[in-house]
Parts: C-alpha cells; sequence; structure tokens
C-alpha cells in the first residue's frame, strides 16, 4: 500500500516542469487507487459496532460506538452479560410482599445464564423466610448465583423525606456504595425472557441517560397524571417497578437531594409517593431517562384494545398482589406455575408446560387469549436459556 500511495501522488499531483500540468494517472496508479478504496471500505463498514440484543432481535446501534465513555457509563471494564461480570438484581421485601418476591427471584434466576448478584433489601418479618429459602437452592445455582440478604434501614433517618420500606428503591444511590449500575426489581415481576437482554441496554444509554424506565401506561385516556397538576413524564408518565439505575450517575447528580426537595412538592399522591417523585424529578431532567417498552413491564391492562402492548413478545409481567392471587386468572396461572417450578430444572418441562395446563383450566378474557398468543415466544425463550444451561430440554412441537 505505500508503493501505491506514492505512484498516485506522483502521478495524481506532481506538476510537470516541462509542460505546465498535471501528469495524467497511468494504468498501475488507477489499479493501486481502486485496490485502495476497497481497502478503506472493507475497514469502514467493518468498524466496531454496538449490537443491542433486545429480545431475540440483534440491531447495530451506529449512534452508540463501543468509545471508553460509552463503557465507562457502568464500569472502566464492564461488558454486559459477560461470563465474568455478574448482572447486579435489587429486590426490597416488605411486609406482606415474601411470597410475591420469591416468585420474582425465582425468575429471574431461572432466566439467565450469566452470574448474578442478588442484593436482597428485607424488612425482620422477612428476613428469616427469605434466608430459609435461599439456602434450599441447588449447588448449581449457588455457584452462580451470589445472594446477599441486607436489612431495610430503620425509619429513623432525618436525611430522608421517605421513609417507608416500599420507598427505599429511591435511596440505593447511597445505600449501595460501592456499586455502580443495577437492575432494581420490584416484588410484582416474572420475568419470562432472558434478563441479560434487558442488562444490555445500559449499553443503549447515552452519556446523560443514568435511568431506565418502562411508561406507566400506553393510553391517553388512563393517564391519571393528566387529571394532576404536578409535572410528569409525557406523555404516559413512568412506572417505578422495574429500573435500570446507574447508581454512579445519579450519585453525581445528587438524585437523594433533588428527591428530598421534589417530596415537599407531594401533596396529593397520583399513583405513589414512590412513582409521583421519579415523574417530578425526570419531568425536569428529561435529558436523564432511558425508556424502554411495555414488553418488559406488561401489566392487566395490556391485554385489552384500548392499552395493547404492541411490542411483542412480551418479557416481564408485572402484576399486583390481588391480581397474581385471586382476581386475575391468566396472572394466576402464570404466578403459580413459576411458583411451583424447581430452579435447576428444565424451563420447559417445569415452567412451560404446567403454564400450558394451568392457562387451560382458566376462564377466557383478555389476559387469557394474550399469554396463550405469546405462549409460543416464552417456550423458544425457555428452550434457549435450557441448551445454554445444559438443562434436559427436548424442542417437540409448537404450544397449542
Amino acid at each position: 500500500m505505500p508503493r501505491c500511495a506514492a505512484i498516485y501522488l506522483r502521478n495524481a499531483f506532481i506538476t510537470s516542469e516541462h509542460k505546465g500540468m498535471k501528469s495524467r494517472l497511468s494504468p498501475k496508479a488507477l489499479v493501486c487507487l481502486c485496490i485502495g478504496v476497497i481497502v478503506a471500505s472493507f475497514f469502514i463498514t467493518n468498524a466496531p459496532r454496538l449490537h443491542i440484543c433486545i429480545g431475540q432481535k440483534c440491531h447495530q446501534n451506529d449512534s452508540v460506538p463501543l468509545r471508553g465513555a460509552q463503557v465507562s457509563a457502568v464500569h472502566s471494564t464492564w461488558a454486559p452479560g459477560s461470563e465474568s461480570e455478574a448482572i447486579t438484581l435489587v429486590f426490597v421485601v416488605c411486609g406482606t410482599q415474601a411470597e410475591l418476591a420469591l416468585v420474582a427471584i425465582k425468575s429471574a434466576i431461572a432466566y439467565s445464564t450469566s452470574p448474578l448478584h442478588l442484593i436482597i433489601l428485607a424488612d425482620k418479618q422477612n428476613e428469616a423466610q427469605l434466608k430459609k429459602q435461599v439456602e434450599s437452592w441447588p449447588s448449581s445455582i449457588k455457584k452462580r448465583v451470589h445472594a446477599q440478604l441486607k436489612p431495610v434501614p430503620p425509619p429513623t433517618d432525618p436525611d430522608r423525606a421517605l421513609e417507608e420500606c416500599a420507598s427505599q428503591q429511591l435511596y440505593l444511590p447511597s445505600m449501595l456504595p460501592d456499586i455502580d449500575a443495577m437492575l432494581y426489581v420490584g416484588t410484582g415481576i416474572v420475568f419470562v425472557h432472558p434478563v441479560e437482554d434487558i442488562w444490555r441496554m445500559f449499553y443503549s444509554m447515552n452519556d446523560q441517560e443514568m435511568v431506565g424506565m418502562a411508561p406507566e401506561t400506553e393510553s391517553i385516556n388512563r393517564n391519571l397524571y393528566l387529571k394532576s397538576l404536578q409535572p410528569f413524564v409525557e406523555p404516559f408518565g413512568v412506572n417505578s417497578h422495574l429500573l435500570l439505575m446507574n447508581l454512579t450517575r445519579m450519585r453525581a447528580f445528587e438524585f437523594e437531594r433533588r428527591l428530598n426537595e421534589t417530596t415537599l412538592e407531594l401533596t396529593n399522591v397520583t399513583i405513589s409517593e414512590v412513582e409521583d417523585a421519579l415523574n417530578i424529578i425526570f419531568a425536569r431532567n428529561p435529558e436523564a431517562i432511558f425508556t424502554f417498552t411495555c414488553r418488559w413491564n406488561y401489566r392487566a391492562e395490556h391485554c385489552y384494545k384500548d392499552v395493547l402492548c404492541t411490542d411483542a413478545p412480551v418479557a416481564a409481567v408485572h402484576g399486583a398482589y390481588d391480581e397474581f392471587m385471586y382476581r386475575n386468572p391468566a396472572f394466576m396461572a402464570l404466578h403459580q406455575s413459576m411458583q411451583q417450578y424447581e430452579l435447576g430444572n428444565s424451563l420447559l418441562q417445569g415452567f412451560i408446560e404446567p403454564l400450558k395446563k394451568n392457562l387451560a383450566q382458566q376462564h377466557w378474557d383478555g389476559c387469557h387469549v394474550q399469554f396463550v398468543r405469546h405462549l409460543e415466544y416464552w417456550r423458544l425463550s425457555a428452550h434457549r436459556v435450557d441448551m445454554v444451561s445444559n438443562r434436559t430440554s427436548p424442542l417437540q412441537g409448537p404450544a397449542n
């Protein structure tokens, strides 16, 4: 290539001393020029780009190259979903939420193959039950999953405007000073898709975004914030039950100071103090929030025509206590199937097949129709996890 470049420059740009005109390109120079263009095009086309995997599809994001500033958003050597880096998930368990929390934790472990670091903040009434369950996990799970049980700080801190147990998720930047990034998981979440895919969304954040959240609803008509006078993240508000949190950036942003100032404005609660506060903060700082779609926050309202979640397949189902326990038959079938699943076993045989049977026994409604529609996608995700985990998982005909 240096020889080709020299020939090209000599023939193209050196002026003839005798004729006062530029020399014509020789055939040899033309060949070298063509080769140079082809080689340059190859390197430009194949330059490293970030691949963002969401669901079963991977997309190239040309606007987010792999540069130092982007990687440092989480950790200087951080690679999401890599074998050497654990995915950090945080759960806050309060009051009567232990049963829901155990299913949420189980689903995250079941639908993952990467090392997990679980931080479980629990009040006193739930500590013993959670500890017993963690100790009962099979050895194969304990090798991959490191769980820490921590007590919820007592409600005596004068620096905290919100002291309820359920509000602790807002104080995680100071409670976990050694953690760079984490996924907060509410107790009403059941994963039906690998958690690695939502963890990879940290790579889609730009240099200012620090928290990832899903919309509160998909319908203007159901947006309660339109009826209140407080600011909210437009157009639908944001939901607080599944959060990608870059704690390093949140600390630099002085998030907790801003939170305490914001809570002074909460004269009337629209949805919850936690959610209202987050909406106010990020409505005023829209550059700091990253939004992901309803497929990671699938709720009962998404089962019906005016609020259908069109971004499929569903990856995380979000239900309240009464929906999982007695109000919504399809949600009950999902919760019971994951509750009965035994960690370490095949997801296809231990979760998907029982779910299929449980759904067949339930009353048909909007959520039942949607769950049956998504069952084949969930089955493929389960098979994918089973294969990577070397679990017994024969993939036979489609789910009917």
